[in-house]
């Protein structure tokens, strides 16, 4: 999953199908939190994307953590602009 020949593979693919969106970008490779399994990918994609904007650094997970932050993200897709108050 996250391993150097994987990187390598996305950060080619990203310059073949889009070369010209590519250069404006520079590829940052994130180390933790480290995906264990191949269940969670898209809670850390989400949970990665939230922290780039907050500009926050990723906290490292555990499973426990895991349930929490899947029924939050269903909670604020489903509240959509309406806020928990």
């Amino acid at each position: 999953m996250q391993s150097k020949n994987n990187y390598l593979a996305l950060e080619k693919q990203v310059n073949e199908v889009v070369p010209t969106i590519g250069r404006k970008f520079t590829m940052k490779r994130v180390t933790s939190p480290y995906q264990d399994d191949i269940n969670n990918c898209g809670l850390y994609c989400a949970l990665f994307f939230e922290c780039q904007v907050r500009g926050v650094s990723t906290p490292d997970l555990r499973r426990t953590v895991l349930g929490y932050l899947r029924f939050r993200y269903l909670f604020k897709a489903c509240a959509g602009d309406r806020e928990w108050k």
